[in-house]
């Protein structure tokens, strides 16, 4: 089986820019079967695990966004892609036109929602598991069509890990219920991110200790 891994890459280092391959460039032209799509997923992280779970080359490549909705407006708006079944855990994938940043509507032979069922309550985002096991309903489905997987169409699978929010703060989305009434009101004007941020500073002072706890978060998101 052919996997193409894509990485948001945040390039913090100086370096040539020039001499690494664009993302984008290397999705179109692969023959892929299975495209594994780790939001926010930083390279020199991911080059620390990566072997624990996989085999295969590793490279840094750039990645045409920071940010999802750019992603994957730079990625797949080129063309219809109708060999592609896309399992999507970001709604930001969605086949009912609720972004105008990127309308996935006709733009994929089939969209499997996992956000739409899969969303945990205690988490405040769509685990992993949910979105493994979304692949067989969704091949079930193409299986019912006539189509054969490999032949007839391939897997684009988008987890939302290591995004925001991170498994680790278990329960932490009533807290911020809780909290954005009390001290922010209007929830929509601020990012989860800040949320979090607001309410390890109401228990810790130390800068640095925030930060090595969001870098333990993040890098133990599944």
């Amino acid at each position: 089986m052919r996997i193409v891994s894509p990485l948001v890459i945040h390039t913090t280092w100086n370096a040539r820019l020039d001499k690494f391959e664009r993302q984008e460039k290397l999705i179109w032209s692969r023959n892929f079967d299975v495209l594994v799509v780790l939001d926010a997923r930083k390279y020199d992280i991911f080059s620390d695990i990566v072997y624990d779970y996989l085999d295969g080359k590793l490279k840094p490549v750039i990645s045409p966004a920071s940010y999802t909705t750019s992603w994957l407006r730079r990625v797949w708006s080129n063309k219809i892609w109708d060999d592609i079944v896309y399992v999507s855990a970001t709604l930001f994938v969605n086949k009912r036109g609720l972004f105008k940043e990127f309308d996935a509507r006709d733009k994929f032979l089939y969209i499997e929602e996992v956000w739409d069922w899969g969303l945990s309550k205690d988490l405040a985002t769509v685990p992993p598991d949910k979105v493994n096991f979304a692949v067989k309903p969704a091949m079930t489905k193409m299986k019912i069509r006539g189509l054969k997987y490999r032949r007839d169409y391939k897997l684009v699978v988008h987890y939302i890990q290591p995004h925001v929010p991170y498994v680790a703060f278990k329960n932490t989305f009533a807290l911020i219920h809780q909290y954005r009434k009390m001290r922010y009101g209007e929830f929509h004007k601020f990012t989860y991110g800040n949320l979090v941020l607001g309410l390890l500073k109401e228990s810790i002072t130390n800068v640095n200790e925030i930060n090595k706890i969001l870098r333990r978060a993040y890098e133990h998101n599944p």
